[in-house]
């Protein structure tokens, strides 16, 4: 869903998008290396993909404020 947005993005000639992550909540909290780890593919694909569009990618950094 992400990646389609963030070609969505490019298409209506944005130039930046900005990226909340989701906090690890559920059964990931009981797996929170796991999570951790899948959470950085992720976020490593839509980088590799912000940059093949030259979209800049920002993140904001939700975590202290949400425990994590």
């Amino acid at each position: 869903e992400t990646t389609h947005a963030l070609i969505a993005a490019a298409a209506l000639g944005a130039t930046k998008v900005v990226l909340h992550p989701p906090i690890m909540s559920g059964l990931g909290s009981y797996v929170p290396e796991t999570a951790q780890a899948l959470s950085m593919d992720s976020l490593q694909h839509l980088i590799d993909k912000a940059t093949d569009l030259d979209l800049p990618l920002c993140l904001e950094n939700m975590f202290p404020r949400c425990g994590g």
